[in-house]
């Protein structure tokens, strides 16, 4: 079983997360491993938002 595991990095270049991709048969193409790839970069763009967005409320209060 061919399983993809892709970092989620932060912007400090550490890892937040493990994305984990599993399939029965055949091994990723290139096309999905892009395509994960892809997922996973707005996946951590989406954390670094929700991130910065909670300490904000914090310091405001």
């Amino acid at each position: 079983m061919p399983d993809l595991y892709l970092p989620v990095l932060s912007t400090f270049k550490e890892v937040d997360a493990i994305m984990v991709y599993s399939r029965y048969g055949t091994p990723f193409t290139d096309q999905e491993v892009e395509e994960c790839e892809t997922v996973a970069k707005k996946f951590q763009r989406r954390l670094t938002r929700s991130s910065f967005t909670n300490r904000r409320k914090r310091i405001e209060g």
